[in-house]
């Protein structure tokens, strides 16, 4: 995995983040409590599919001498 520049717009969200509070504008982590029955197998054909299909979720942020850049984590493999 070779980390890679920062697009124009990632580079300003990403500056936007460095001073540590909580962006509201930016995505974050949510957590959700189901109830029932939960077919384990299809949720994770169902996370796998869509983390194949979008970069974006497969994507980290780090800093490299001082500069901004990404990783992008290969997709996993369909079951």
């Amino acid at each position: 995995m070779a980390a890679l520049p920062l697009s124009h717009a990632q580079r300003r969200l990403w500056f936007l983040g460095q001073d540590g509070r909580r962006q509201p504008h930016l995505p974050h982590a949510l957590a959700v409590h189901l109830h029932g029955n939960l077919d384990t197998k299809a949720l994770q054909q169902a996370l796998t599919d869509v983390i194949h299909r979008h970069e974006s979720l497969r994507t980290t942020f780090e800093e490299h001498d001082g500069e901004p850049c990404r990783t992008c984590c290969p997709a996993p493999r369909p079951s």
